[in-house]
């Protein structure tokens, strides 16, 4: 998406920019959206394919994190293409701050159930 925009962008074409951007996040959200609803649908059948017992769960509460890569890909392909890159850093500051402190909440409640590693 980022090649597109930046083509885009070389040649002026506000237009053609807008119309990569729309249809680029509708196309991530659909493919997002298929896959979340995979994950959360069918989180027993995968449990049991990876055959690690109990995974349902987690699945479950991963599920939502497939739409929103979708939706963060396509918004930083966007902002790489015009080559502002402070978008970018940003979010992916935010990105590992909230895998760390999802992470460490999961791991405390985790242990707190009588999980113990």
């Amino acid at each position: 998406m980022s090649i597109l925009v930046s083509e885009a962008v070389s040649n002026n074409d506000e237009m053609r920019i807008a119309e990569i951007y729309h249809k680029a996040l509708r196309l991530f959200i659909l493919i997002g959206s298929i896959g979340s609803i995979t994950m959360f649908t069918g989180a027993s059948k995968i449990s049991d394919i990876i055959n690690i017992t109990g995974s349902a769960q987690s699945i479950l509460a991963i599920s939502p994190a497939v739409l929103a890569a979708c939706i963060c890909g396509a918004v930083r392909g966007y902002f790489q293409g015009r080559q502002i890159m402070i978008h970018t850093a940003v979010s992916q500051i935010i990105e590992a701050a909230g895998k760390l402190g999802l992470g460490l909440l999961g791991a405390v409640y985790a242990v707190s159930c009588g999980h113990k590693s």
